[in-house]
């Protein structure tokens, strides 16, 4: 009996694997509103009323001021958008609810805490 008791133990802590989690298009599809922005780790009210929308592989946002959309493409956390110019951003999504977007854009690094609006 302690010997199964052992090989069980053993089984069930294996190599210690952990399998990564990947965001994926469905999960971020639809509206998102910026309820928190960093610039460089300092908070910023610069991005007051900016939003990402994610629709078909489309990305639709105003954080730099004008209306951007953008094809895009997500693989392992990170989307990059393909026009005008490419841009890669980092993704975390810490609730189904909640989605932690990063970046860099000139010289500066940005992180965006989004909420999902209906």
């Amino acid at each position: 009996m302690n010997r199964l008791l052992v090989i069980l133990l053993l089984f069930n802590l294996g190599p210690g694997c952990k399998e990564e989690k990947f965001i994926t298009t469905s999960q971020i599809e639809g509206n998102w509103q910026v309820v928190k922005a960093l610039r460089n780790l300092n908070p910023t009210q610069t991005f007051d009323g900016a939003y990402f929308q994610f629709e078909n592989d489309i990305f639709q946002t105003n954080f730099q001021g004008e209306v951007l959309e953008s094809p895009y493409i997500l693989d392992k956390n990170v989307l990059a958008q393909t026009q005008p110019e490419t841009l890669h951003y980092k993704l975390q999504m810490p609730h189904h609810d909640t989605l932690v977007i990063a970046t860099e854009l000139h010289g500066s690094q940005f992180s965006f805490t989004l909420k999902r609006i209906q």
